[in-house]
């Protein structure tokens, strides 16, 4: 397994690559990360600062998310079955609560936009 847990990779493009079972966990450097069509399967990203970073068709199926920082991510077309998201950050991701519900992740303890910016809500 590939370790880049404590590489610096602010801004860095990751599109379309292959990083299976990659350990990113405790990465605080993930921020506005390009990860879009990239192949994500069981890619460990617990307790991750992934603030605006761009999963735009990523398969993430099998992935750790879990207390990972995501506001303001692209989910759209990703793949998340069986994500783990216990306890993530998903406010105001580009993906909707009813999609969420329906993606086959894990949203246990998630928290999630209610109509705007100021309230959340855990799922």
């Amino acid at each position: 397994m590939m370790d880049l847990s404590t590489t610096k990779l602010f801004h860095a493009c990751f599109s379309g690559a292959s990083l299976e079972n990659v350990n990113f966990s405790e990465n605080k450097s993930l921020k506005f990360t390009r990860f879009s069509e990239a192949n994500l399967q069981k890619a460990n990203f617990n307790n991750t600062k992934l603030h605006c970073a761009n999963f735009k068709k990523a398969n993430l199926e099998g992935a750790t998310l879990k207390g990972a920082d995501l506001t303001g991510a692209d989910l759209t077309g990703a793949n998340l079955k069986g994500t783990d998201f216990t306890n993530a950050d998903l406010r105001n991701v580009d993906m909707t609560e009813d999609e969420l519900l329906a993606s086959g992740a894990i949203l246990t303890g998630a928290k999630v936009n209610v109509g705007n910016h100021f309230k959340w809500k855990e799922l």
